[in-house]
Order: structure tokens, then sequence, then C-alpha cells
């Protein structure tokens, strides 16, 4: 086929693209050749290799969350990360491999370390320090990551389960055996994580984020007011 005049960044706006109709695991680099009407060797050549090409769609995607949000100098440090969460689960919902992504691999160099350096220094102005700005920093990080990545791991189009399969299983459990899950069935059901038969695209968990970012913000006062007591 005659090959397209591509640059990288054409490559990872049609990874996005590619990533959203196929999730994760149907994405191959000789896919996204096809799509930009090129050869896999030419995306090594201007990207690089699979996980290189899947680290800059994310961090492109990571970009466009702190795009939206509030300047953190100037906006308290609690506002802006409950801000930061709901932006980075807001561009998660629209990319759900990245999600994936997020919680399944390790990078191979720091990511994104222009939008790290904002998320730190945020912890720093709200005064945690040294050891206590990591143990801050890695807990609603990694909270914030795995929650999403967890919501939304069923909608990528490889790895989502057969919903009446699950439905069925999860109303079949006998009060007898389970009979604090059952009497609070109502609530669980395809409403909480392990019950659900629908991925958080078709049935987001709403409410259950915003209980989840409520508490990790609270935890973060507590745990200042501790250290300043």
């Amino acid at each position: 086929m005659p090959e397209q005049a591509i640059n990288a960044d054409e490559v990872v706006g049609a990874a996005l693209d590619l990533l959203d109709d196929v999730g994760l695991h149907g994405f191959t680099m000789r896919a996204l050749a096809q799509r930009l009407g090129t050869y896999p060797a030419t995306i090594y050549w201007h990207v690089g290799s699979r996980g290189e090409v899947l680290s800059a769609a994310s961090a492109r995607v990571l970009d466009s969350v702190f795009a939206d949000l509030p300047d953190p100098t100037s906006t308290p440090w609690d506002a802006w990360l409950d801000a930061f969460a709901r932006g980075y689960r807001r561009q998660m919902q629209s990319h759900p491999a990245i999600a994936a992504w997020g919680v399944t691999h390790f990078e191979a160099r720091v990511p994104a370390p222009d939008d790290l350096e904002i998320i730190v220094g945020v912890f720093a102005r709200a005064g945690f320090h040294g050891e206590a700005l990591a143990l801050a920093y890695n807990m609603f990080l990694g909270s914030l990551i795995g929650w999403v990545g967890v919501e939304l791991i069923a909608d990528d189009p490889e790895l989502g389960s057969d919903p009446e399969q699950m439905e069925g299983s999860v109303r079949a459990l006998d009060a007898d055996d389970y009979p604090t899950i059952v009497a609070n069935l109502d609530h669980l059901a395809n409403h909480a994580i392990a019950f659900r038969w629908q991925g958080g695209i078709a049935n987001p968990l709403d409410a259950a984020f915003d209980f989840a970012v409520a508490t990790w913000i609270a935890g973060l006062r507590a745990q200042l007011a501790s250290r300043s007591g």
C-alpha cells in the first residue's frame, strides 16, 4: 500500500481512537498502522514500541485533565484534589482503555512529569512534607487510579464479562449462605464492585465515587490535623 506521511502527534491521536474502538487487548501496532495508512516500522520510528505509544496516549489524556483544572497555586488544596479526581474520572470515562492501562502496566520512565509536579506541589502546599508527602500522594493517586480502573475495566471490549451470566450469578446467591449480601442486594446488585454486570460507562457508580473522594480528602485533612496537633 502507498505509505502516508505521518507525525508523532497523528500517531497518538490515531492510537486513542483505536483504543476507544477495540480496547486495550485489541490494540496492536499492525491495526494502528492500517488505520494510519502506513507500516508498523514507521510508527516505531516516530513514537516507539507499543508500550511507548500507549504511554504517549495516556500522557495526552492526562494532559487533557490538567487543561481543565483550576490554578493549583490559588485554589485550596482539597478543592483542587476534588476537581482533579473528578476531571480524571471524566477523561477516563471517555477513554476506558487508558484507565485499564493505568492499573495493569508499569511505566519505563516517569510519565507526564510536568503534571506530576503539579500534584506533588499541591500536597506540599497542603502541609505534607518528606515521608508524609509520599504517603499522602500514594494514598490519593493510587486510590483514584485503582478506583476508576476497576469501575471502567469491564467497558474494555476485550475484557467485559457476559452480563446475563453475571446477573444470574448475583441473583442466585442463597440467603442461608450469604445472609448479609442478600439482605442488602437491592443496594449491591449492579451498584457495587464484584456485584456488577455492567461497566462504569453504562452504569456509572457516581454516588460511590462521590463517597470515595470525600473519604480520601477527609482522611488527608485528619492526617494534617494529627500532625499539627
